[in-house]
């Protein structure tokens, strides 16, 4: 019979690169313990991807590495976050899109180095629905569509610190940010809410170490309260109406 098949060729390879010294720390990481059977690694490097000008880049799963190579075999790296990236490719407009196991879909912009988007599965159900902006590793703003409706339910806010300063609640689900809470610490202290959706505040509480102290209402549609209730430690209640 004959072989319609050309002949097969033995081409060398030989090693372009590897991962400099400086990056290669063998430890346990919580990725390689389930998947390397507690063994300490290195690294794991996976999702390689040319950018436009020839640099070549890849990440590295167990601790959370994006590097940068250059044509003359040159590592750089251009992020390390809390997250276990396993895929990576470049969108037409230069973005680095990352699947990260841990986080879900990263953007990453690679001349700053800074991530931008992620959007993350929570219960692990298929569906997209918690999205976190971020300025490198630091996140702006997080928004959720808790019950997968296409409508967003709460936005939260984080400081410079990474401490939540604010959220806003959607509690009729239509999508709209009708209450809003503000965190010192992130202890919740007051809170502020248009509970008929007219537009307007009419509802106040606060909260002193995140027991409510008290709540006031605007029932005469004023745009200022008139009526009160005081709570005390003790679980009284006090009404004051004016």
């Amino acid at each position: 019979m004959i072989n319609p098949f050309k002949q097969l060729e033995i081409i060398k390879t030989e090693v372009f690169t590897s991962l400099p010294q400086k990056f290669r720390k063998k430890s346990r990481t919580a990725w390689s313990d389930p998947n390397r059977q507690g063994a300490e690694v290195e690294c794991f490097l996976e999702g390689p991807s040319f950018d436009r000008q020839g640099n070549l880049y890849c990440v590295d799963i167990p601790f959370g590495r994006v590097f940068r190579i250059s044509p003359k075999g040159d590592w750089e790296l251009v992020i390390q976050y809390d997250g276990w990236p396993n895929g990576l490719k470049f969108h037409k407009d230069g973005r680095a899109f990352i699947a990260c196991y841990k986080k879900g879909l990263l953007v990453l912009d690679t001349k700053t180095g800074k991530l931008q988007l992620l959007k993350y599965d929570s219960n692990g159900n298929g569906t997209v629905d918690t999205w976190s902006y971020m300025d490198g590793v630091r996140i702006l703003r997080i928004e959720i569509d808790a019950d997968e409706d296409g409508k967003l339910d709460r936005w939260e806010h984080y400081g410079a610190d990474q401490k939540l300063e604010k959220v806003g609640l959607s509690p009729s689900g239509d999508g709209k940010a009708t209450r809003t809470e503000w965190h010192e610490q992130d202890v919740l202290v007051r809170a502020e809410e248009d509970t008929d959706e007219d537009g307007r505040t009419d509802k106040w509480e606060t909260y002193e170490n995140g027991r409510l102290t008290a709540v006031a209402f605007d029932t005469l549609h004023r745009g200022t309260p008139d009526r009160r209730l005081i709570y005390g430690p003790d679980g009284s209640v006090r009404v004051d109406e004016r």
